[in-house]
């Protein structure tokens, strides 16, 4: 028995066994500003001498390290590998600062174990001794491939084996945040079984209502991102039964396995808890599920494009990075621009930076655009981005000519991207994105070609909201160059404008690489650099080579359009 416990996940998948407005915008801030904090050492369960780390990693699952680490007969699981290592160590810095210290990393191969054990994060081996990993490649977040669909197996094993252990089960992808007190608001509704996220893309609730979303109008796919288990005999049993669907078929997507069997006789008006008209009854009237509030709860689009949580004004507790694109990167990018993954304190400090001001950018009303045709919809979008984009280009010109990061700024959107066709320029069913929005960046440059090591043109970037963010320290926010250009300058002249934070720099127009370089060359001292006009700046490169170079990676990063056909 005991040593059935203790198998790796990856031993496991073969078999199953029966057995008010201001207190938010506070938390975020203070969310934001705290990001990192708690992120040292602490000693785990690694004193206990049946819980040893094995070969500098951790030890496997066991029923005594899960009740070691549980609080309240809770544990919250994630796991990853080590190219996910940096998303940990964010995910267990936001899990600390609720104060939580029951939570468990599951290290999908040697190297992220002896990181999680070096760093006192409790953890356990879900890899073959023997192989150093788990059999699942370092993709595995990134949607429908082969390493995809292996981690869902071991995803439904990891619920199998700690419900086994009759504890309660919070069980989350590495990519879903936690923002707020999820374990104090799951004790909410202790008639649901099982509490679970959603892909619906709008609330079924009035605003200020952070309960469960209502039954009946809830019929979009419920997404295994985020899960919450209650133990019971019942809800083993319809995890094991959820892992032998898996098991006879393994190109059965696990969410998709999920939905099915949860609903089951399902009935959102007539079966319902009857204690709790929010929970309904699914798995053939044996399951009570809770479907969690979008907006509190949110996925990639309703937290990062529509900013659900603002407009049903509730806090958000968890964000799961799904509708993005550029994989793993554009997930760190989007959680960066909301301020909310934990980069270390050299992120902020090792370069110098360059940001650009917009200055043409679309202003149609919102209530004007709607009133368009599809297509007259889509051509002002790109039209849009191209405006705004124009300052982008020129700052990548200048960040590569001066090596320093370019701050992509802020850009607007009125459409939508998707993998499928879009409704009047939204996705289906995101009917409460309000016009324009503040669009991540991956909705219009792709992350990947940002960082693309084959260009001679090298180009780093860092998010929109760097600057913003609490964690950028104030020496160098206050290393500040403000730089105008001016037809009627006829010479550089600096000035000091308090509107301005400080020093500016006007320089005449139309200079070329080597009287920008020279003229520069004194202000280099500066972290900061902020172009009022770089169009008006960057006039190109001298050297054919590069300007061919910066050339192709501009046509290269075109922004993303929907196709003609979607």
């Amino acid at each position: 028995e005991e040593g059935e416990e203790a198998a790796t996940v990856g031993q496991s998948v073969g078999g199953t066994r029966a057995s008010s407005k201001g207190g938010r915008a506070k938390s975020i801030a203070v969310a934001r500003q705290q990001a990192g904090a708690g992120a040292g050492r602490q000693a785990g369960v690694w004193s206990d001498p049946d819980l040893q780390p094995v070969d500098g990693g951790p030890p496997t699952m066991s029923r005594k390290l899960a009740h070691a680490v549980a609080v309240n007969d809770t544990v919250i699981v994630t796991w990853a590998n080590n190219a996910l290592w940096d998303f940990v160590q964010s995910w267990v810095a936001h899990a600390r600062r609720q104060g939580y210290t029951n939570f468990l990393v599951g290290a999908m191969d040697k190297e992220i174990g002896r990181n999680l054990v070096e760093h006192g994060i409790n953890s356990f081996a879900m890899y073959d001794q023997s192989k150093n990993h788990s059999g699942v490649g370092e993709d595995h977040l990134q949607w429908g491939g082969a390493s995809f669909h292996k981690m869902g197996r071991q995803k439904i094993a990891l619920a199998q084996m700690f419900l086994n252990t009759q504890l309660n089960l919070l069980l989350v992808d590495v990519d879903a945040i936690i923002l707020g007190d999820v374990l104090a608001y799951f004790r909410r509704f202790p008639e649901a079984d099982v509490l679970v996220s959603s892909d619906m893309l709008r609330s079924t609730l009035k605003p200020g209502d952070d309960g469960l979303e209502l039954p009946a109008d809830a019929g979009a796919p419920m997404n295994i991102g985020i899960m919450y288990f209650k133990y019971s005999a019942n809800t083993l049993a319809f995890v094991s039964a959820w892992l032998d669907v898996i098991n006879r078929d393994d190109k059965v997507w696990d969410q998709n396995a999920f939905n099915d069997l949860a609903r089951i006789g399902w009935d959102p008006v007539n079966k319902l808890h009857p204690k709790n008209k929010r929970v309904y009854m699914g798995w053939n009237d044996k399951l009570g599920v809770g479907v969690l509030p979008v907006a509190s709860f949110p996925g990639g689009h309703t937290f990062y494009v529509q900013r659900l949580y603002e407009v049903q004004q509730v806090e958000p507790m968890m964000v799961h990075c799904t509708f993005q694109y550029g994989a793993n990167m554009g997930k760190r990018n989007r959680m960066r621009e909301m301020m909310i993954f934990d980069d270390p304190p050299e992120y902020w400090t090792e370069d110098t930076y360059i940001s650009v001001w917009v200055t043409k950018a679309p202003s149609m009303p919102p209530q004007e655009f709607t009133r368009l045709n599809y297509t007259d919809m889509k051509a002002y979008n790109v039209q849009g981005l191209r405006m705004q984009l124009e300052a982008v280009y020129a700052g990548m010109g200048l960040a590569a000519m001066f090596n320093r990061s370019l701050v992509v700024p802020k850009l607007a959107c009125y459409c939508d991207r998707y993998w499928a066709p879009l409704e009047q320029c939204q996705i289906p069913g995101a009917t409460q994105t309000r016009l324009p929005f503040v669009c991540p960046m991956d909705y219009v440059l792709d992350p990947i070609g940002m960082a693309d090591p084959s260009s001679p043109l090298t180009l780093r970037w860092r998010e929109a909201s760097f600057f913003d963010n609490p964690r950028c320290p104030r020496a160098v926010r206050d290393s500040k160059l403000t730089i105008y250009t001016s037809q009627k300058a006829r010479e550089p002249r600096e000035k000091w404008v308090a509107q301005d934070g400080g020093a500016v720099l006007v320089l005449p127009a139309k200079l070329g690489e080597a009287q920008l370089r020279s003229v520069l060359s004194k202000y280099r001292h500066y972290k900061w650099w902020w172009f009022h006009d770089a169009p008006g700046a960057f006039k190109g490169f001298e050297d054919p080579a590069q300007q061919e170079a910066y050339v192709q990676r501009v046509q290269r990063l075109q922004p993303i359009v929907q196709p003609a056909n979607m």
